[in-house]
């Protein structure tokens, strides 16, 4: 009976120990990968659906189809079209992609976009929620929201890449959306390429899964 009831306080404090460091265990940051997609194949066709809140997608899903996607990268009245406004979250007069993404995403995070036309800066930024279309500084209305990482970079002369690496973030996200913004300095305009097996544009990072979960997406 002796043996017994030691034998039954072993296990227990064998199991107590095992659930303990198992409970102290933290997350590791995950790699993923997210590929910008398109409803159709000039983007532009896109705006009344982005103002009502239906972006773009980016997921974990590569592009199959040969033939790419593309939107306009405009800035100052580039073809006769107005300036739009930069200080807005979720522009639909810029190019956004919007994911589902749940945790924290930490380290670079590195992103790639095809594009072809004139050499022009560019700025990236990274939110890890969609404020909406409507959030933007105008008229004196403050409704912009900072994003949570941001860079500046150049978008390339001729047919190229834009490649922006966002360094050592740290922040949560609920939904991640992803904004590339004309730097307003004079007549611009670039076409990126999206959404295609020959132009596979794509957002790199590492997210730290919600409790119970192994994966961000």
């Amino acid at each position: 009976m002796k043996r017994s009831i030691v034998l039954i306080l072993v296990l227990g404090l064998v199991a107590g120990s095992v659930a303990t460091a198992q409970a102290g265990k933290k997350a590791k940051p995950v790699k993923t990968t997210l590929y910008f997609h398109g409803g159709s194949p000039i983007g532009e066709t896109e705006i009344a659906d982005i103002v009502s809140g239906l972006y773009r997608k980016m997921d974990t899903t590569e592009p199959a189809d040969p033939t790419a996607k593309s939107v306009a990268l405009v800035a100052a009245g580039a073809g006769g079209i107005g300036t739009p406004n930069p200080t807005c979250a979720g522009s639909p007069l810029f190019p956004v992609w919007v994911g589902d993404v749940e945790g924290k995403i930490v380290g670079d995070i590195t992103i790639k976009l095809s594009a072809v036309g004139a050499p022009a800066p560019i700025d990236v930024r990274v939110w890890g929620m969609v404020p909406g279309p409507t959030a933007c500084d105008s008229q004196g209305v403050e409704g912009y929201v900072d994003p949570h990482a941001e860079v500046r970079v150049d978008a390339p002369a001729g047919p190229g890449e834009i490649e922006a690496v966002l360094e050592d973030v740290n922040f949560p996200a609920q939904r991640l959306m992803v904004q590339f913004t004309p730097v307003l300095e004079g007549p611009t305009a670039t076409r990126v390429l999206y959404d295609s097996t020959s132009f596979i544009s794509q957002m790199e990072f590492s997210c730290v899964p919600p409790k119970g979960s192994k994966s961000c997406v």
